[in-house]
């Protein structure tokens, strides 16, 4: 792909009389290197749980890679009492140390926010968590935590990167996606496709 920049420089004396100027600017497009669509309610559960990889999608040809979008499940570990700062550094350390906590957001002496694994998908939805799914007893003890499971309604979406970025092979590699696995996105993205065409 070639650039040009051009710079032009006007002196007053180049315009002396004029009193109209008309600029035409044209840019370039650059092209795209990936698409994403959002999931059907229905795959969302195994988005958090199982995840997808680009094999799942083998039918589809150009494809590079793909990544996967979701949101996780944010949880406030509330102490009965306020803590110290020793102690709030002694849990952070736990935390981030802990294999089932994806994530440490705000330290507070109040509380602590963390994002633990998707794969608590379930018991995340039904609100059957509880501390002892992820934290020891004795930190649960020693902290006398309580959980709040901040309100969330799980969500996600695929974003396809194709080899060959270009405004062709963009919407050639989409409507294989959309063609061929159509049944995980949401219709609207469906529609809005054919529509386009």
């Amino acid at each position: 792909m070639s650039v040009w920049k051009e710079i032009n420089t006007i002196k007053k004396a180049d315009i002396n009389g004029v009193k109209e100027i008309k600029l035409d600017i044209r840019g370039i497009y650059f092209p795209s290197s990936s698409f994403t669509f959002m999931l059907k309610d229905e795959y969302v559960r195994r988005l958090y749980m199982n995840g997808f990889t680009k094999g799942d999608f083998n039918k589809v040809g150009g494809l590079k890679e793909i990544e996967l979008y979701k949101w996780g499940f944010m949880i406030d570990l509330k102490f009965k009492t306020p803590i110290t700062q020793e102690q709030l550094s002694n849990l952070v350390t736990y935390l981030e140390d802990n294999p089932d906590i994806e994530s440490v957001g705000y330290q507070g002496t109040d509380y602590v926010r963390v994002s633990i694994l998707t794969t608590f998908y379930d018991k995340f939805t039904s609100n059957t968590l509880v501390a002892e799914d992820f934290l020891s007893e004795e930190v649960i003890t020693n902290y006398q935590i309580t959980i709040k499971p901040l309100n969330h309604t799980p969500f996600g979406g695929i974003t396809f990167i194709i080899n060959y970025p270009s405004s062709i092979w963009h919407k050639i590699v989409m409507y294989d996606v959309l063609n061929k696995y159509s049944k995980f996105f949401v219709i609207e993205d469906w529609m809005k496709w054919k529509g386009a065409k």
